[in-house]
């Protein structure tokens, strides 16, 4: 159980650092670097484009150290990570359904949190529609490719296959 408590306060904490740093802090730069808004629109949707692909590339290292670091099962480590999105999927969910904007921290965290896959997702297809219940599923999905990689050192593969043909003829 200690294992996944704190497989679920890293998976959190990297997350929110993405969200923060996507939100607050390269808004900020972009504002104070850079006089043009024209040039920062452009610059943050080049950042943005950015963000998701290291988010991409977080959810296959989660899934990695998930299975290889923590020894998380496969079911139990996609009930953890759905216990992570969970209450941004029904926020992303209830939004949806209602067409009604809230405003709050909150309101505004959950929608940074499913936009790290979803708003690269929009500007590329140019869909809104959707596309933070397709950033939820694909978070599944990268997470699930990060567990079935297999990282094997070369040298001490070779090593091992060596010795097992000098035993075998021995």
């Amino acid at each position: 159980m200690r294992h996944q408590l704190t497989y679920l306060f890293i998976s959190t904490g990297l997350l929110s650092v993405m969200v923060l740093v996507k939100l607050w802090v390269v808004p900020f730069a972009l504002w104070k670097l850079f006089p043009q808004t024209d040039l920062i629109s452009r610059l943050y949707e080049v950042i943005i484009m950015g963000f998701g692909g290291v988010t991409f590339l977080m959810y296959i290292v989660l899934g990695y150290i998930g299975k290889h670091v923590f020894h998380i099962r496969y079911l139990g480590h996609l009930f953890l990570y759905f216990i992570l999105q969970s209450p941004f999927a029904l926020h992303i969910f209830f939004r949806q359904i209602m067409e009604k904007q809230t405003v709050g921290f909150m309101a505004i965290f959950a929608d940074g949190w499913c936009g790290l896959i979803a708003e690269p997702t929009r500007l590329m297809f140019m869909v809104y529609p959707w596309t933070d219940a397709f950033a939820i599923i694909t978070s599944f999905i990268f997470l699930s490719i990060g567990r079935k990689i297999e990282i094997k050192d070369e040298q001490i593969h070779n090593h091992r296959m060596g010795n097992q043909i000098k035993v075998g003829k021995i």
